[in-house]
């Protein structure tokens, strides 16, 4: 058997002569076919001198590597082609090794791996996350495990290339020759090969654009096969859940280019988040002990977390991917993760009350689209585990449609999820548990035994589930010492009526539109549009549908809808101010809400306009009912998919806030260099901030990113950044001699004063621990950065160091 051995080349004039020669040591019965794609360096010069000895093609003008190749591919007279690369990055001895199960008569493709190489390491981390998600994306797709797609070393028969039609041109060919030949049924066998990878500045690279090219690349033969080939039309739930996936990078976009160096949100309590999922890890797997309470913040204190957004479940199912990849990819992960699931549960939820799977892949889409979502992934990440919702909602909605405990058990583990993720979530899931009992059994007017069984066991596995944390709370709440929210706080979130009405400040288009009027809003300006396509959508589901079908179905959503606009308004009613006016007569309105604050947990619910994501789901069901009943009485599959995507598209122009916006988190090398300082002592970080919900000793400026910090110096910070802490907290640091000036040098200190209290202040900084302070210019005003500076030099009589752009004092 002749092997033929095809190698496009553009530009390389420094690599050619040495590959062909190591192609020409190779003991194998072979051709050498060498296109060249138009090189503009001396590589004709010296292909010219080769004519006699290889066959030589020349392109009359660059036409790309693709193009390259299938010119080779047709040229090519041997039982079994090649690609190899004009550079030195591949061996091709390995052509020995790779030839053999083709001669053998095992298969008729084989791919050289260089992933299957125990000794291969990446030279660019990106370009390797690239590679392997597109080799994972290829085996997701066409059902067959390929761990190189973008292998130079694909060998195959001359027979498996004469059935197959390329096409493409440039980088490409190589998802394009995979996707063919598993199409066409052939086994890809891979071996492991050896590489030595070139620098970009070595060699030519494929960059982010050829990689989105690959994926479409991919994605376009699979679904071109698929309309084909495929009499049913029903997606598989894996593309339902790809399509979710790949809109999700888009909504997302630039975070999918910076996974590895950035996160969402504005960079103000997004870090918060990141320090969580990492605090999880390291207190459960590196100090073995209970990550609700911690004294490596707000240092000397043992805080207790159990009233902080921890969200322990998003930290405890982020550990596995922590011991591998770094905290900030394992936080993209989970965030676009949990967006996906949520689409994944609406889906669910559609499916079994709609019916109806294209209704239901545009709901998903809607449900983890739309601006109350996308706005709370500008830094409150708690809120984005919207997961919990649907699929609770589905399992529980089936206790009362189904005789199988394992509904109540689903359900119960749900909700204990949420209660471990989120409590304002879990409040409003326990709500609507509520609601539709007391529906159901006014509607259907009996007490079957099954049913009231199944809610036993769904209360009594969530209770067995959520024993710890509910103990931790009722522990932490009788002992009265952190704040719970007042009738003032909650009335200055309670959102205007109108928001209802008006999208989003952070819109894409709108923004300038609607800027001055949430400005003028302030906090009662929150995030509660609700989408007037959804709307009318509804309108038409309530309206039309519900003279033809079961009219009490349409009354438990508009009920659901309803009471949770009640809750999201909070305690007074809010439209331009609190008073109204009516003849002369001046007046409130309140509203339900007044009722349950002083119950013990609910009076820690600082914002109700967050329980608006429950009125958008229960409005997604109704518009899902309107959308079925419009596609309804159409025939043709393309109308009804244009029509589904034409409401989407409205939607998704409603809701629209891209470019998100994404925070960089890398960290600089100073605390890299602290890291190695394996001594215990703790951090004073400027400016000094012990930043809460309810209220900010110090700068309100400082990003909570410093906080993150510690995950890799793991030492102790004074400062810290956490939901709620006793009150007594803001006193000691407050009047702390020597941190009191540092909260707020408005003014200089003098001299004499400094003297003063240097004693007590060197004193109590000893006291705590403190070996560097570190300040960060940044987040001061010139004035209140040289008086620090200067406080600081006359307190320990030093100079600091410049870091990275840092002040920084060792004071030990």
């Amino acid at each position: 058997m002749k092997l033929s051995i095809v190698i496009p080349v553009y530009n390389e004039e420094k690599t050619l002569l040495e590959i062909i020669r190591r192609v020409e040591v190779v003991p194998i019965n072979k051709e050498i076919i060498i296109v060249d794609d138009y090189s503009t360096d001396s590589t004709r010069n010296i292909l010219s001198k080769l004519e006699g000895k290889y066959r030589i093609i020349y392109q009359d003008k660059n036409r790309g590597k693709g193009a390259a190749i299938r010119t080779g591919f047709k040229n090519a007279s041997g039982d079994i082609v090649v690609v190899q690369d004009a550079d030195l990055e591949y061996n091709p001895q390995d052509f020995i090794k790779l030839i053999q199960p083709i001669i053998l008569g095992k298969v008729k493709v084989v791919y050289g791996s260089r992933f299957l190489n125990k000794s291969f390491r990446p030279q660019y981390f990106m370009a390797y996350v690239g590679n392997k998600f597109l080799s994972f994306l290829t085996s997701f797709l066409y059902g067959q495990k390929v761990t190189d797609m973008e292998t130079c070393y694909k060998m195959f028969s001359r027979s498996v290339i004469d059935d197959i039609d390329l096409v493409a041109n440039r980088f490409d060919i190589e998802p394009e020759i995979t996707a063919k030949f598993i199409l066409a049924g052939h086994e890809i066998m891979e071996l492991p090969i050896d590489y030595d990878g070139r620098s970009f500045e070595e060699g030519k690279k494929i960059g982010w654009r050829d990689g989105l090219t690959a994926i479409a690349t991919l994605i376009k033969h699979r679904l071109g096969n698929t309309l084909v080939k495929k009499k049913n039309k029903k997606l598989k739930l894996s593309w339902v859940i790809f399509l979710y996936f790949l809109t999700l990078i888009v909504a997302t976009y630039p975070l999918i280019i910076n996974v590895d160096t950035s996160i969402p949100g504005d960079g103000g309590d997004s870090f918060l988040f990141l320090w969580n999922q990492w605090w999880v890890k390291y207190a459960l797997i590196d100090l073995g002990q209970n990550p609700y309470f911690v004294n490596f913040i707000a240092y000397p204190f043992d805080t207790n977390l159990v009233f902080h957004t921890l969200t322990f479940f998003s930290g405890l199912i982020s550990i596995p991917l922590q011991l591998v990849i770094s905290p900030v990819i394992s936080f993209n992960i989970i965030f676009l993760g949990s967006l996906v699931l949520a689409g994944l549960g609406m889906y669910f939820l559609l499916m079994d009350l709609v019916k109806n799977q294209l209704v239901a892949i545009i709901g998903g889409l809607m449900f983890f689209l739309n601006s109350y979502v996308l706005g709370e992934a500008r830094g409150h990440f708690q809120y984005t585990s919207v997961y919990v919702i649907p699929f609770f909602i589905y399992f529980f909605l089936k206790i009362f449609s189904e005789s199988r405990v394992r509904n109540a058990v689903f359900a119960s583990i749900i909700l204990a999820v949420s209660l471990y993720n989120e409590f304002y979530y879990t409040l409003g899931l326990l709500a609507f548990a509520l609601i539709y009992i007391v529906y159901y059994f006014i509607v259907e007017r009996q007490f079957y035994f099954q049913k009231i069984k199944s809610l036993i066991i769904f209360i009594v596995v969530w209770l067995i589930l959520s024993s710890p944390l509910i103990y931790l709370s009722v522990l932490t709440a009788l002992s009265g010492a952190y704040p719970s929210a007042n009738l003032s706080q909650v009335s200055l979130y309670s959102p205007d009526v109108r928001s209802f009405f008006m999208p989003s400040q952070y819109h894409t288009v709108f923004s300038d539109i609607v800027g001055d009027y949430y400005k003028a809003l302030g906090f009662h300006g929150s995030m509660i549009y609700l989408s007037y396509s959804l709307i009318f959508l509804a309108l038409v589901g309530l309206i039309l549908n519900s003279f033809r079908k079961n009219i009490k179905v349409y009354a438990f959503w508009v009920t659901v809808i309803f009471s949770y606009i009640l809750v999201v308004l909070g305690p007074y009613l809010y439209m331009e101010g609190f008073i109204f006016s009516l003849f002369d007569y001046e007046f409130s309105v309140p509203l339900p809400y007044l009722l349950p604050m002083k119950v013990p947990f609910i009076s820690g619910i600082l914002v109700p306009a967050r329980f608006i994501i429950f009125v958008i789901l229960a409005l997604i069901v109704l518009a899902a009912f309107g959308l079925r009943f419009i596609l309804s009485g159409i025939k043709s599959e393309v109308i009804r998919v244009s029509i589904a995507l034409l409401f989407f598209g409205v939607f998704l122009f409603e809701n629209i806030l891209a470019p998100i916006p994404i925070s960089n988190a890398e960290i600089p090398s100073l605390y890299y260099r602290l890291a190695q300082d394996k001594s215990d002592y703790s951090i004073l970080e400027l400016p000094f901030a012990l930043s809460t919900n309810f209220y900010t000793l110090g700068n309100i400026s400082v990003s909570s990113k410093l906080e993150y910090y510690q995950s890799i110096h793991h030492k102790k910070l004074i400062n810290a950044w956490i939901s709620r802490v006793p009150n007594n907290y803001y006193s000691f640091y407050s009047q702390l001699v020597g941190l009191t000036y540092l909260i707020n040098p408005k003014e200089p200190m003098p001299h004499n004063q400094i003297s003063n209290i240097q004693v007590d202040a060197l004193d109590n900084f000893e006291k705590l621990n403190i070996k560097y302070i570190i300040i960060h210019p940044e987040y001061y005003y010139h004035v209140q950065l040289r008086n620090t500076i200067e406080y600081l030099n006359g307190l320990y009589d030093m100079q600091p160091n410049i870091i990275n752009n840092m002040f920084v004092y060792n004071v030990r």
